[in-house]
């Protein structure tokens, strides 16, 4: 009966924190306590060595602009990882746009040689620059 007393005791005053003890229950710890002086002292300890833990817990000492740090390493984390989640789609249009840029700079000063300039007296045949397509009469068919 005793052991379910201390228990009840216990249970009793750590409800005590978070709500209003009823008459009859006050009067239960009451009268525990002056039969139970030991275990008085032993919810005090208790109690203390929990104060104890809260106070080196809750209260840390934290080093002048750690959060800062914290969100800073945040950002770059992030932004490392999209660089190099995008980074070969960049290389590969770069590299698409310089191979167009060559080409069209190959294509803007090739020339057609000269009458004088060929081998052997040669005559060249001018030609347009022009691309066709379609052949000259495929569009007046329709």
């Amino acid at each position: 009966m005793k052991h379910f007393a201390r228990k009840r005791y216990f249970r009793l005053r750590r409800a005590e924190a978070s709500r209003e003890l009823t008459p009859a229950e006050l009067k239960f710890v009451d009268q525990f306590e002056l039969k139970n002086p030991a275990s008085v002292d032993l919810w005090e300890a208790e109690t203390g060595a929990m104060e104890a833990l809260r106070q080196a817990t809750l209260n840390p000492k934290v080093s002048e602009g750690f959060t800062l740090r914290v969100l800073r390493l945040h950002r770059v984390t992030v932004t490392r990882a999209q660089v190099q989640y995008w980074t070969p789609a960049f290389l590969g249009a770069a590299l698409a746009a310089v191979a167009l840029l060559a080409m069209l700079q190959i294509m803007a000063t090739s020339t057609v040689p000269k009458n004088s300039e060929m081998p052997n007296g040669a005559a060249a045949q001018r030609t347009d620059r022009t691309i066709q397509f379609l052949p000259e009469n495929a569009l007046q068919d329709r």
